[in-house]
């Protein structure tokens, strides 16, 4: 229950090279973690819940390195970011206000593999480039209408979006879960996981996220 009269309540990267965050939980806050100016930063083993403003903020950052890391049940923003780059690999965002809002210039970008965003909706404005592959994303506009895919994605400024392609026998195809079940409902992407009440989201044996 941490209080900070600017940013960071949980965590605060200023100016920060070469750390690392790894097997810690930050929850409970105002404002998660806070990162400005800071470069090749690695969390791992993190999971970052139930803060009020957001999980995540970060500016002028860069090789930002998420791997196994869960952000949940934050009332505002998952992720928020400003001129940052990042790196996710294996993160799960379940339940936040926002999953990512990122506004970024020409050298900001997110390059996301193999995670499952659900339930938090994904705006990205202005930025670079964005990559998502082997990835399962779905959102939930206000009329509870259920999107898959880059379909969910709200963005403005004409970002350059990779959605889940890659070559497999001289054919392009789409790696991320909507493209490996093209005729699913939309409203059947839901990651099943064991038991997300309790903060399980480990996914059970038969979800279509295991591959």
């Amino acid at each position: 229950n941490n209080h900070a009269e600017e940013e960071g309540g949980g965590i605060y990267f200023w100016n920060t090279n070469n750390s690392e965050l790894i097997d810690s939980e930050i929850s409970g806050s105002e404002k998660g973690i806070y990162i400005e100016n800071t470069s090749y930063l690695i969390l791992q083993n993190v999971k970052i819940m139930d803060h009020i403003e957001y999980g995540i903020k970060s500016k002028h950052s860069d090789h930002l390195t998420f791997i196994y890391v869960e952000i949940f049940n934050n009332s505002g923003f998952g992720i928020h970011s400003e001129d940052s780059e990042y790196f996710m690999h294996n993160v799960t965002m379940v339940n936040n206000g926002y999953g990512i809002s990122g506004v970024g210039d020409d050298w900001s970008g997110y390059i996301i593999r193999n995670s499952i965003i659900w339930n938090s909706p994904l705006i990205f404005t202005a930025t670079n480039a964005i990559y998502v592959s082997h990835s399962n994303y779905s959102g939930i506009t206000d009329e509870d209408v259920y999107y898959a895919g880059q379909d969910a994605i709200e963005t403005s400024g004409n970002p350059n979006i990779v959605w889940g392609t890659e070559m497999d026998e001289d054919e392009i195809i789409n790696n991320n879960l909507d493209g490996l079940y093209p005729t699913l409902p939309f409203d059947m992407f839901n990651p099943t996981f064991v038991n997300p009440d309790e903060e399980n989201f480990n996914l059970a044996p038969f979800s279509l996220c295991l591959d």
